[in-house]
């Protein structure tokens, strides 16, 4: 007679997995970046939508990692390949929490991903500002900010944006810069 709990560990553990990984998904990005990626007197970090991907990617391979031991049954090579799968979803963790938009009273900071240079720009730094108003059914209205060295970040104006605002705008009319 086959001893089944061992496997049926595995499948618990991918059916948690399963259900937690939407949850987690919705959470967890904003908590990293709040956490690893804060600037002094800073309002938010912002996790654009590039990054809630990787962070989907992560999910899944860590989904697969025991599910592919549940499914061939708990040997060397499956646990083998489960824990590879384990790191791959640890690295796409890691790449994911690079990219982010902190925005402060005193700054702006970004990066676009691990391969990317991190930037800061006080507000003064900034050329010009242009808002992009979409209606609610279609999305998100977002502010393009034009940076003096021709960079140029996509801040969306979603919740957490709209809270700022107000600090936005005010911190843009002490710098004299014109919302277009």
């Amino acid at each position: 007679m086959k001893n089944y709990s061992g496997r049926h560990i595995y499948m618990a553990i991918a059916i948690g997995v399963i259900f937690l990984s939407p949850i987690l998904l919705l959470l967890l990005p904003s908590f990293i970046a709040n956490s690893v990626h804060p600037t002094p007197a800073y309002w938010h970090v912002l996790v654009p939508k590039e990054s809630y991907l990787l962070y989907g990617i992560a999910f899944l391979m860590l989904f697969i990692a025991p599910l592919i031991i549940f499914i061939f049954d708990v040997k060397r090579i499956t646990i083998t390949i489960g824990i590879i799968f384990l790191c791959f979803s640890g690295f796409f963790f890691f790449l994911a929490s690079f990219h982010y938009i902190s925005i402060g009273s005193d700054s702006i900071k970004y990066r676009e991903g691990f391969f990317e240079v991190e930037y800061q720009y006080r507000w003064d730094e900034i050329s010009r500002v242009k808002y992009n108003e979409v209606p609610k059914s279609e999305g998100f209205s977002e502010y393009n900010i034009y940076f003096m060295d021709e960079n140029m970040i996509n801040l969306p104006e979603n919740g957490k944006i709209k809270e700022f605002r107000r600090a936005i705008t005010n911190t843009l009319q002490e710098e004299n810069i014109i919302i277009e």
